[in-house]
C-alpha cells in the first residue's frame, strides 16, 4: 500500500505541516516550506486579497440629484467610469442603470401628462371663447 507524501516542514508552533498531499512535491515540501516559499505564499495572499477585495462603489456625493435628462446622462457617465475603473461591480452598476432608466420613463410620463393638461386647458379656453362669441369658428 503506497503512502501519500506528507510535507516534512513544520508550523511555527512546531506541529507538522498540514498541507494536502497533492501540494507536496518529490522534494517532500509543500509550496510554503520550499526555499523562498514563505515570500511566494505571502505574495499569493496579497494578490488574492486584492482580487477578492470588494469594489469601493460610488459615493452618493458623486451623483447629482436626478432632476433632468442631463442629470441622467451624468449618472450614466459616472456609473460607466466607475465600472471601467473597477470601483463599481457590474451587478450594482446594472441596478443603478435600471434606476436611471425607470426615472427617465417616469419623467417622460410626467412630461406627457403635463403637455396633455396644457392642451386640455387650451381647448377648454377655445371652447369658452367660441361659446361667448369672442372668436369665430373657421
Amino acid at each position: 500500500m503506497s503512502r501519500e507524501r506528507q510535507c516534512s516542514g513544520s508550523k511555527a508552533d512546531g506541529s507538522p505541516c498540514g498541507a494536502v498531499p497533492q501540494l507536496v512535491n518529490a522534494d517532500g515540501l509543500c509550496p510554503a516550506h520550499r526555499p523562498g516559499g514563505r515570500r511566494e505564499m505571502s505574495e499569493r495572499g496579497r494578490k488574492g486579497g486584492r482580487a477578492n477585495k470588494r469594489a469601493a462603489g460610488l459615493d452618493p456625493s458623486e451623483l447629482p440629484p436626478l432632476t433632468s435628462h442631463a442629470d441622467a446622462q451624468s449618472w450614466l457617465e459616472t456609473i460607466g467610469r466607475a465600472v471601467a475603473s473597477g470601483r463599481l461591480p457590474e451587478r450594482q452598476a446594472q441596478a443603478a442603470i435600471r434606476a436611471v432608466a425607470e426615472w427617465v420613463r417616469a419623467e417622460g410620463e410626467r412630461a406627457a401628462v403635463e403637455v396633455l393638461d396644457e392642451l386640455r386647458a387650451e381647448i377648454d379656453e377655445l371652447k369658452s371663447s367660441l361659446a361667448s362669441g369672442s372668436i369665430r369658428a373657421i
